[in-house]
């Protein structure tokens, strides 16, 4: 019995040092610093978004054009006419919107015609695009120092459906009499001639 004691004792000695080496192992040694447990890794920053873009600030010359006009004048024909003529700003004031009713006369039936007139953001040169009640439309440019607050000049080319044809508006504006003058050619032809109050 005493030797099957012995036996054992002498067997549990080393597991007893065995266990004591592998915790020794596992325990941090006395004064160093503890390991901080792996972080998730930071995403990446993302770049704030750009900020929308804004009207251009060449917008402005054309100020005193934006308001309601009341026209009288002559058509192609030489026949007399009257008309309404209004610029506004539009489209989170980008662009000034633009529409014309003429009224019929004996030869001419009635004319509505809309469109906008603004800045290419790309060419940063005017441009005028219009279209009417006949199946007309226009595209007009004109460069940048074409647009002033006293004159402006668009030109380019009408089409409808007769044809194309090279086409020129110009608007006179008289600060002191408060009036508008406002001309268009087609084909180097007067198309109309307007005085607007």
């Amino acid at each position: 019995m005493r030797a099957f004691f012995t036996t054992c004792a002498l067997i549990a000695v080393p597991l007893v040092a065995f266990a004591g080496d592998d915790a020794a192992k596992k325990a941090p040694a006395a004064g160093a610093p503890a390991v901080a447990p792996k972080q998730p890794p930071a995403e990446p920053v993302k770049p704030a978004p750009p900020p929308p873009p804004a009207p251009a600030k060449e917008l402005d010359v054309a100020k005193p054009y934006a308001k309601n006009w009341t026209c009288t004048g002559t058509n192609g024909a030489g026949e007399k006419q009257t008309a309404r003529l209004s610029w506004k700003l539009d489209l989170d004031k980008f662009w000034y919107a633009i529409r014309m009713d003429v009224a019929k006369t004996k030869t001419s039936p009635a004319f509505t015609g809309t469109g906008w007139v603004g800045i290419d953001p790309v060419g940063k040169n005017w441009v005028f695009i219009g279209f009417d009640n006949m199946g007309g439309w226009i595209h007009l440019k004109a460069g940048g120092t074409a647009m002033a607050a006293e004159a402006a000049t668009f030109e380019g080319d009408a089409t409808n459906p007769r044809g194309k044809v090279p086409a020129k508006f110009s608007f006179k504006h008289d600060a002191k009499a408060k009036t508008l003058s406002f001309v268009g050619e087609f084909g180097g032809a007067k198309g109309f001639d307007y005085t607007c109050k």
